[in-house]
């Protein structure tokens, strides 16, 4: 790993310590009535390191410091009760026996780009009734998506919701065994569809081995012993207990650690905010052309790669009498996969090179990163209400300083006119409250 490398990655080792806390759940703001809160008292936050940095702290376009919102992953133990991940789980495999679900294979038209052994819990109805009746489950998620990210719970609906079944794959099977390619051991790194997302796993820890949810920008935090049972090396959030919930954006790249040994079966749910006035426009589209990019040049990279190193040994290899016409072989053979023709040698190596340094590994997947970072920092807006408030309160400051000179004034034509009964009660509430709030 070269010096540029190493500088870029030297900030990401950090310890659990300075992105993990736990936190009590009495210091979020509800209602002393409320029915949703938690059976535990405390939650785990997990906070996303920043990958962006600028003197001022801030995105490049819209100014949104770090951290965001959107930065932090939220671990809940007990959101379901041991009892009720339990049940859930007895009505999973009842449904998964008599349909062959967790058979048929990886659900591609479901999921498309990364499919995976599921089924959707509206084709389970009693799964579905328990859920959604008996637990209340949309209603307790909503409600403490409101408390973690700030976001109404009439701004929310659930997209997608569906069970996920992970299982280890045996180490003597055949390439070719069709059992084999029937199992889901792990899910690639990806993003969802929806901003936020959330999974419950319905198997406890102790029943399998391997599994859990990495995430890219947590890959080089350094777990310790206080958080080492959920938090494990290589960014993986792995809970202890089912009915255990993970609360997360969805635009963080994630996937599912390989399951080594057992079964894992997860409650997946993507949720989707309908209120546009919550999302600024345009900085999805900012980030996927980012991402995209990256895609382009890994695959240039990929092209380019053993043909450039293949027209550095036969420039090597050549004799003094031949290399003009070996290289001029080697050029047209670089330039094949970009145009035809020859290209200088000097440009050649210098878009060679170019390629190859942003097809690496740790350049792509820091750029990425930083993509991300941006995207977390500016794709959420205030809600209507904090705008407003805002607004109110500059305005408010404003007419304070305008209207402290005139103060005696205001009032004496105000009582002058109020004895005079030129003016209705309406009216004389309305001015009162204005002078009350000057």
């Amino acid at each position: 790993m070269n010096t540029y490398y190493r500088r870029i990655n030297s900030y990401l080792f950090v310890s659990a310590k300075d992105c993990v806390s736990i936190k009590n759940n009495t210091d979020s703001t509800h209602d002393d009535n409320d029915s949703y809160v938690t059976p535990n008292n405390y939650y785990y936050q997990i906070q996303v390191p920043p990958f962006f940095h600028s003197s001022s702290n801030e995105s490049p376009i819209h100014k949104q410091a770090y951290p965001s919102l959107l930065h932090s992953i939220y671990v809940q133990p007990s959101f379901l009760t041991i009892q009720e991940a339990t049940h859930c789980l007895s009505l999973v495999h009842s449904h998964a026996k008599a349909t062959q679900a967790f058979q048929k294979g990886k659900n591609t038209e479901r999921h498309v780009n990364y499919a995976t052994v599921d089924f959707p819990i509206q084709d389970c109805y009693d799964l579905n009734h328990y859920l959604m009746n008996t637990l209340s489950l949309k209603d307790k998620l909503f409600h403490l998506y409101q408390q973690r990210y700030n976001i109404s719970m009439i701004d929310l609906d659930i997209d997608d919701l569906f069970i996920v079944h992970y299982q280890a794959k045996e180490k003597d099977h055949t390439k070719d065994d069709h059992d084999h390619t029937m199992i889901m051991d792990r899910l690639e790194a990806h993003r969802d569809g929806t901003l936020l997302s959330f999974t419950i796993p319905l198997t406890s820890a102790n029943t399998f081995q391997g599994g859990g949810t990495f995430f890219e920008a947590l890959r080089y935090v350094q777990p310790t012993p206080e958080y080492s049972h959920f938090f494990l090396p290589g960014g993986v959030v792995r809970v202890e207990h089912a009915g255990d919930l993970i609360i997360h954006c969805g635009k963080l790249l994630h996937g599912g650690e390989v399951v080594t040994q057992g079964q894992r079966t997860v409650l997946v749910g993507f949720v989707h905010v309908m209120n546009d006035k919550r999302i600024r426009k345009g900085v999805l589209t900012t980030a996927c052309k980012h991402w995209g990019r990256m895609d382009i040049a890994r695959i240039y990279g990929q092209r380019w790669s053993p043909k450039f190193i293949q027209r550095q040994d036969e420039i090597t290899s050549s004799s003094s009498s031949s290399s003009s016409t070996s290289s001029t072989k080697a050029i047209q053979t670089c330039t094949s996969c970009f145009q035809p023709g020859n290209i200088p040698e000097l440009l050649l190596r210098k878009v060679a090179k170019s390629f190859l340094k942003r097809s690496d590994d740790h350049y792509q997947r820091h750029q990425r990163l930083v993509a991300e970072d941006i995207l977390l920092r500016d794709i959420l807006l205030l809600s209507p209400s904090s705008r407003g408030s805002r607004r109110r309160r500059r305005r408010l400051s404003s007419s304070v300083s305008l209207a402290s000179s005139h103060r005696m004034n205001h009032k004496g034509v105000m009582e002058k006119e109020m004895e005079v009964g030129k003016m209705n009660e309406t009216s004389k509430r309305a001015m009162l409250d204005d002078f009350t709030i000057l």
